[in-house]
């Protein structure tokens, strides 16, 4: 499947919101509670405006939505996100969206690394984010839940 990225735009909103409440995601997540609607609307809208963040979303050739990476500059350090449409999951997309997006950031940030937090329990996403050249840096626990912080470095 060829999968393209464009950065996202209100017209995403409801998209991401989608995405975000979807049980897969939410029981991944680290604050593993449904998202409020008026709360997605503040956060999203300020999102797609901060010049410290990247949202990417996905698609395929036919231009349908199939995922998102989102990439923030912290005070102190990068960190990604990633969710894939249910209908998506599954299919190996998630290592090409994560290069893809990494190289974007890379480019656009001038950044150093990118930090990504995951569930122990998380098996994909730890495979993922590892067949896409992040390591693991360090085990820790967040929100009662062991964790693994991987890093992928600027080459």
């Amino acid at each position: 499947m060829q999968i393209h990225h464009r950065k996202a735009n209100l017209s995403d909103l409801d998209l991401y919101f989608e995405w975000t409440n979807d049980p897969a995601t939410r029981s991944n997540s680290f604050n593993t509670q449904e998202v409020d609607y008026q709360e997605h609307i503040n956060w999203f809208s300020r999102k797609i405006e901060d010049k410290k963040a990247l949202l990417l979303v996905f698609e395929n050739e036919e231009n349908i939505p199939i995922g998102q990476i989102r990439i923030e500059q912290k005070t102190d350090e990068n960190i990604i996100g990633i969710s894939i449409d249910k209908n998506f999951r599954g299919l190996g997309l998630a290592v090409p969206m994560l290069t893809s997006a990494c190289e974007v950031f890379f480019t656009e940030f001038q950044a150093k690394n990118i930090h990504a937090y995951i569930k122990k329990t998380n098996l994909a996403s730890l495979n993922s984010f590892k067949k896409a050249g992040f390591e693991i840096i360090n085990e820790l626990i967040i929100s009662n839940e062991a964790s693994y912080l991987l890093e992928k470095k600027y080459v």
